[in-house]
């Protein structure tokens, strides 16, 4: 099994379909319709192994992370929800702060 896709695009382009699983020929599935970082997209799917069902994640549209006042980025990918809380891979944001 292999868990994952090309990501980078706001707007999908089909691009695992085409340079991967067209080519190895594989048996593909996939988790919904929004695009999401393979972390994230894993932890999704173990949710879904261990008996959630799919239409009960709630799933943001995109993730901003303030860097300060001024400064911010977008990631435009879905993140869940998880009692009010928006789950994130552990050291993520320390990361893109330039702070790990």
């Amino acid at each position: 099994m292999v868990v994952g896709g090309i990501l980078g695009y706001d707007k999908p382009k089909g691009r695992t379909k085409k340079l991967i699983s067209d080519k190895l020929n594989a048996k593909t599935r996939n988790i919904g319709k929004k695009q999401m970082p393979i972390d994230i997209a894993a932890f999704v799917a173990k949710m879904i192994y261990l008996g959630e069902k799919i239409e009960n994640i709630e799933l943001t549209d995109q993730l901003e992370i303030k860097f300060d006042d001024e400064y911010s980025v977008v990631l435009p990918y879905a993140y869940p929800v998880i009692d009010n809380k928006v789950i994130v891979t552990p050291g993520l944001v320390e990361y893109l702060r330039g702070k790990e």
